[in-house]
């Protein structure tokens, strides 16, 4: 008769298979996460500024620092008839957003 062999896993061989769970499981909630900030960046509309809109001054020196501004509009160009957006809203030109 043979004696039946129980093999147990020692306390550190638990805690390196705990760990790894946890590296997997922590490097997959990063990925998800970092795939979402894609998506979102990815949904900004992109608006390309015409050649020569932001050209150089020769009366400002190259080390001095340079303003830009940038003003949304509140303009329902583009936007469908139907959209809630616009219900309540006319089509004027009224500064909503506005960095310099």
């Amino acid at each position: 008769m043979t004696d039946a062999v129980r093999y147990r896993r020692t306390w550190p061989q638990r805690g390196l298979l705990v760990g790894c769970a946890a590296l997997v499981g922590s490097t997959l909630y990063t990925a998800s996460t970092v795939e979402d900030v894609y998506d979102d960046i990815a949904s900004i509309t992109r608006i390309e500024i015409p050649g020569g809109l932001l050209t150089d001054r020769d009366d400002v020196d190259p080390g001095e620092p340079r303003n830009i501004l940038l003003v949304g509009t509140t303009e329902n160009t583009g936007i469908d008839e139907n959209d809630p957006l616009v219900e309540e809203r006319t089509d004027t030109f009224l500064a909503d957003t506005i960095m310099v």
